[in-house]
């Protein structure tokens, strides 16, 4: 139930910094960002990271396919994945 009320609730644009503009917030952010979502995650999708994307200056949308959907982060579910995660990090930590 916590980590559902995480999800909910949280909003990196509450505060005075950013005055609920969720917008403002993302293109705030400034490090080199890759955002990963599975395009067969139920809960999380695509299309909600490409909104974050667009706004966020530094970020790379790279979708990954995978039959687990949601768990494909889990450890040992997705190799594949696994192997994505660590490209990706690596090209990050450049």
């Amino acid at each position: 139930m916590a980590k559902i009320d995480t999800w909910q609730t949280s909003d990196i644009s509450i505060g005075p910094i950013y005055d609920n503009n969720f917008k403002k917030a993302l293109k705030s952010i400034r490090v080199r960002s890759i955002l990963m979502p599975c395009n067969q995650d139920l809960y999380f999708q695509v299309e909600d990271n490409a909104i974050e994307a667009n706004h966020i200056p530094n970020a790379s949308l790279r979708p990954h396919d995978s039959p687990f959907g949601h768990c494909a982060a889990n450890p040992g579910y997705d190799k594949s994945f696994e192997l994505e995660l660590d490209k990706n990090i690596s090209e990050l930590l450049k």
